[in-house]
């Protein structure tokens, strides 16, 4: 006892935010609430030696109250858990009014405003390194806006004013974040590369919106000439890293993943998860509880998949349980995501950035956050897809010996469309582009292949009606 209070002496003296953590879970457990008890009076007897003030905290074992009932369920198929079962209650992320309420239940309000105060001290600390740029750039430069601007120079000077006004518009609000920049930057690099290399490559997506994606030959389309939104590459309300989705060759896709493992020491790969939905909740509670595979087989064919729609369809009560419920969302199983690779700077560590874990399947180092995690975190990612249309492109210049073109009113490719000609065209050969076509009876111009591949998506598909009445 003498010897921990001289270290806490010590440690007080080293740091002003220095307390002693108070923790307390309710239990009908005798033997937890005597260990229990036995801890707060320990803690009682350092804060009367020293001094040092308490600081409330909670152990947290799942994110949720309803993770409680999950946890035991789980527990049950373990032969040996008596070391991971937790008789008290409580085990879960509480709110901060929990937390308070629960200081001052304690007689110990102080506990909470403590809390607080180290809370705020500790988002106050500043990590090495992190003023100096963030994300890998193509060269040591003291300005990514000059790099770009100085790059898009001779190409933006021969065009007309108002791309002049647009470039500088989506510069003022790209200059606001220098990871934004340098994952232009990026994305700019290996699209050289790939070009060097004679290597298939296009990007496409909400960068499509981007004017100075296009300058930096990034996208192919002009955003000017069809009036595409910047704000769909980058919110100017709210800048963020945007996504980058590059589509390869699909036979040649290994050598854009080796370059990328060569030319930027940090990055990973980025895992995908599988969540457990009604049925999948309700095989894993049942199976916990050693039910046949008979009964459980016949109570999941019952179980409506989507049930959270439409209540009344739910004709299994057992899927009702709290235990089963909680269970729906959880992740499953692990993989690596297809396309998702993840992009740190050299002087950032990944491994200081992102938890990262062994997928035994594939035999890599992957990112555990998942790509909608990473993006919330500001963490810049690239989607490399392998295509085999840009393969088929391939061939079929080589055997007609003819470009692509680079104007979309050919008439003959309007005609092909209408007649429902789609094999193998990216996006377009499914059975939603198909019916809609069929609906509208013509393709007559490029607008309307743009309006097709929209208007099929979930969330748009509500206005196919007015498209084709000709009033969207």
């Amino acid at each position: 006892f003498e010897d921990a209070v001289t270290a806490i002496k010590q440690m007080q003296q080293a740091s002003s935010a220095f307390a002693l953590e108070l923790m307390y879970h309710e239990t009908e457990d005798e033997e937890f609430a005597e260990t229990q008890y036995k801890y707060l009076e320990r803690v009682g007897r350092f804060k009367k030696a020293t001094g040092a003030p308490y600081a409330i905290t909670n152990d947290c074992h799942y994110a949720t109250s309803e993770g409680e009932q999950a946890h035991r369920a789980l527990l049950r198929r373990l032969p040996k858990a008596a070391d991971l079962e937790f008789q008290g209650e409580g085990f879960y992320l509480k709110s901060q009014a929990e937390m308070k309420a629960l200081a001052e239940w304690l007689g110990c309000p102080e506990a909470w405003s403590n809390a607080c105060t180290i809370a705020e001290y500790a988002s106050g600390i500043q990590i090495p390194g992190a003023d100096k740029l963030q994300w890998y750039v193509p060269r040591t430069i003291e300005s990514p806006t000059d790099f770009i601007t100085e790059l898009v120079s001779g190409r933006l000077s021969s065009l007309p004013q108002q791309y002049q006004e647009r470039f500088d518009y989506e510069m003022s609000v790209l200059a606001t974040s220098e990871p934004i920049l340098n994952s232009y930057l990026v994305a700019w690099q290996i699209n050289e590369w790939a070009k060097s290399k004679q290597l298939p490559m296009a990007a496409r997506g909400s960068m499509a919106g981007s004017l100075v994606s296009w300058l930096l030959g990034i996208t192919l389309e002009d955003p000017v000439k069809h009036d595409l939104s910047f704000k769909r590459a980058v919110s100017p309300a709210r800048p963020s890293i945007p996504d980058f989705d590059l589509d390869v060759s699909s036979s040649r896709r290994g050598e854009v993943l080796e370059y990328l493992r060569s030319n930027y020491e940090q990055s990973l790969p980025i895992m995908t998860y599988t969540h457990y939905g009604p049925r999948g909740s309700l095989r894993k509670i049942l199976r916990a509880e050693n039910r046949s595979s008979e009964h459980i087989n016949e109570l999941s064919k019952r179980t409506v998949q989507n049930w959270e729609d439409d209540p009344e369809l739910m004709t299994v009560p057992e899927a009702y349980r709290p235990e089963v419920l909680s269970y729906r969302g959880f992740f499953n199983s692990s993989g690596v995501h297809p396309a998702g690779i993840l992009i740190g700077g050299a002087g950032r560590p990944l491994e200081h950035e992102v938890p990262m874990g062994y997928v035994a399947s594939s035999k890599i180092m992957a990112s555990q956050y998942d790509m909608y995690t990473l993006k919330k975190l500001g963490l810049f990612k690239l989607d490399v897809l392998g295509l085999r249309t840009l393969d088929q492109l391939v061939h079929m210049r080589e055997f007609s010996d003819a470009e692509a073109p680079t104007e979309y009113d050919d008439e003959n490719v309007f005609n092909a469309f209408s007649l429902g000609m789609l094999a193998e065209i990216f996006q377009m050969d499914g059975y939603a582009c198909r019916a809609f076509i069929s609906r509208l009876g013509r393709v007559d111009n490029f607008e309307d292949i743009v309006a097709i591949n929209t208007l099929v998506r979930p969330g748009a598909a509500q206005f196919q009606d007015l498209y084709q009445s000709g009033n969207l």
